[in-house]
């Protein structure tokens, strides 16, 4: 079985740790209602590793992140904006994120980093 680790690393000291087996996705976002639905929160809520100021621009639902056929990928729900660098991605189309990429969600920003996940670590 393939499976990968992407860390997302916020210029703020907090990251993610995202261990994906291929064809597997989790959501990310932003939830600033603690008294929603369990099932309309992100799988990955940003406001744990981001400040309040950096997360205006942020959905619930902002952003699918997938691994497959040895790559991640991330794709914007509905009409949120994801940015690569200084270009706006078309939402709805799934990106290819490189370690090292520094992806923006409205002004959340995290660095990229994809490790391969060897067989003794999954053990």
């Amino acid at each position: 079985m393939t499976k990968a680790r992407a860390i997302l690393e916020s210029s703020h000291g907090g990251y993610f740790s995202i261990e994906l087996d291929d064809e597997e996705q989790v959501i990310i976002g932003y939830y600033k209602n603690a008294n929603a639905k369990a099932s309309e929160w992100p799988d990955y809520h940003l406001g744990a590793i981001l400040p309040p100021d950096k997360l205006e621009d942020v959905a619930r639902r902002h952003a699918i992140l997938t691994y497959k056929e040895g790559d991640f990928w991330v794709k914007s729900l509905d009409e949120h904006e994801i940015w690569f660098g200084p270009y706006v991605v078309t939402p709805g189309f799934f990106y290819r994120m490189f370690d090292g990429d520094m992806i923006r969600f409205g002004q959340a920003a995290l660095t990229v980093c994809i490790q391969s996940v060897g067989e003794a670590e999954m053990a």
